[in-house]
């Protein structure tokens, strides 16, 4: 699809006050900010993003696609009997039922083993990743300004190849793709930003960038549980890199209802430790809202 810029600046506009200041509707002008801001949730225009070390950054332009008829057509705007400005959309959707016989299997639902599993791999991409990026984002060593120069200092550690026996080399910490998000492009600029870093991303960097200390019994290694529950900061990272690999890497996509239990109850005392450690309380809330939102929607069913 052809895009064309739109070159509109908050500042002057100029663009579009040339063009709808010769509409044959005045009320286009006046209420150009109102219809720039619907075009864009209307994806007619879009505003490109770009990321730098200090998050998202605005550009002052936007973009269009070139697929626009060359007159405006006469139902959209329509202020004969109104002096202020009516804009009428038309949406036109097309509904198709899902009948057994066409694909789904009737005698198949989906099961609360597969729900149970659904709502733990949500609560881990969520509020547990969450609380990773925070342990991330306040453990960078005093030496670097912010997380981003800090990445950037271990650069050589994280691509390297080692190698291993017989000749063979192994692959770096980072993948590809996840080198891509971390390190910017020649001009400086990032693909992404840090919120949008990944859970296995988040631990990587923790583990190799951050100034956290290994649990006891070390990075890699499952932490000691109960009686001698190790508390510690490196504990609780890797006691949530141990509960995705088992709940995402289940064979059938079935977690029983006490398992389940038993998991949320995991999440939450880790959440707990990790509020403790840094001095903040908003996971465990986030996890109890997530836990009654999902349950109200069963409720409802």
């Amino acid at each position: 699809m052809k895009t064309s810029t739109l070159d509109i600046k908050p500042d002057s506009f100029k663009f579009t006050d040339a063009i709808w200041t010769k509409e044959k509707h005045p009320d286009l002008h006046k209420h150009k900010d109102h219809i720039l801001r619907i075009m864009e949730q209307l994806n007619i225009l879009a505003r490109p993003r770009s990321f730098n070390e200090m998050g998202e950054k605005t550009e002052n332009y936007f973009l269009t696609p070139c697929m626009l008829r060359q007159e405006s057509p006469i139902e959209v705007i329509s202020p004969k009997d109104d002096p202020s400005m009516n804009l009428q959309y038309k949406l036109k959707a097309d509904f198709q039922p899902w009948h057994a016989d066409e694909g789904h299997d009737s005698d198949a639902p989906i099961m609360p083993e597969h729900m149970n599993q659904a709502r733990l791999c949500v609560a881990l991409a969520t509020v547990c990743t969450n609380a990773l990026r925070e342990i991330l984002l306040t453990h960078v060593s005093d030496k670097h300004a912010n997380i981003y120069q800090a990445i950037r200092a271990k650069k050589a550690d994280l691509t390297k190849k080692t190698q291993a026996r017989r000749g063979q080399w192994q692959n770096s910490l980072l993948l590809p793709d996840q080198s891509q998000v971390v390190f910017p492009d020649p001009f400086g600029r990032y693909v992404a930003s840090v919120d949008q870093f990944d859970i296995s991303l988040l631990y990587i960097l923790i583990r190799h960038v951050s100034t956290v200390s290994a649990s006891v019994m070390g990075w890699g290694i499952d932490p000691i549980e109960h009686p001698s529950r190790d508390r510690c900061l490196g504990a609780t990272v890797e006691r949530i890199r141990l509960y995705r690999n088992q709940i995402c890497h289940s064979m059938d996509g079935k977690i029983s209802q006490h398992d389940f239990d038993d998991y949320w109850n995991k999440f939450d005392i880790v959440l707990d430790d990790i509020e403790q450690a840094l001095g903040r309380q908003e996971f465990r809330a986030q996890l109890e809202k997530q836990r009654r939102q999902v349950i109200s929607v069963y409720e409802a069913c």
